[in-house]
């Protein structure tokens, strides 16, 4: 009898342990949804300021915005891979 209850109690534990690793994937997945959309809008908010300059300096304001986008983007993914525990 003890034997049982010691095998149930396990096997909830099981269950438990892998409903938490679940959610804990999928906050990382929605914090990557998140960060990327936030990089997104002020890339768009970045862009439009620069089409108030001209010739070099509107094209070297876009690319800042560009890169400052794409390390945004590069740094949500690093974040998810690094808190998602599917991916250890």
């Amino acid at each position: 009898m003890e034997e049982r209850a010691e095998e149930k109690v396990a096997s909830a534990d099981k269950d438990v342990r892998n409903d938490q690793r679940n959610e804990q994937h999928v906050a990382a997945v929605q914090g990557e949804d998140v960060a990327q959309t936030r990089a997104q809008g002020e890339r768009d908010i970045a862009l439009a300021k620069c089409e108030a300059l001209n010739g070099e300096r509107q094209q070297a304001c876009k690319d800042q915005a560009n890169a400052a986008y794409d390390m945004a983007v590069a740094q949500a993914k690093q974040n998810r891979v690094s808190s998602d525990p599917k991916n250890r």
